[in-house]
C-alpha cells in the first residue's frame, strides 16, 4: 500500500490517495503530474518511492525517462 501527496501552491496539500501497486502510481502520478507541480509518494515505511517536482518524475532514476 503507498499514499500519494499532491501539493499545490495555492491550495497546500490534497488529502493522502491510498494506491496499492506500480500499475496505479504511474497512472495516478501520470495525470496528477499535469494539474499539481509536486506529487510524493511513500510506502508503508513512510520513504519516498516516487517524487515528482515541477510537473517532473524526479525519483526514481528510471522514472525520468517518462518525462515528455
Amino acid at each position: 500500500m503507498f499514499k500519494a501527496y499532491c501539493k499545490h501552491p495555492e491550495f497546500g496539500t490534497m488529502p493522502a490517495v491510498h494506491l496499492a501497486d506500480v500499475d496505479e502510481i504511474l497512472r495516478y502520478t501520470s495525470l496528477q503530474r499535469h494539474f499539481f507541480p509536486e506529487i510524493i509518494v511513500t510506502d508503508e515505511l513512510d520513504l519516498t518511492v516516487v517524487h515528482v517536482q515541477n510537473h517532473r518524475y524526479v525519483f526514481p532514476d528510471e522514472w525520468k525517462r517518462l518525462n515528455k
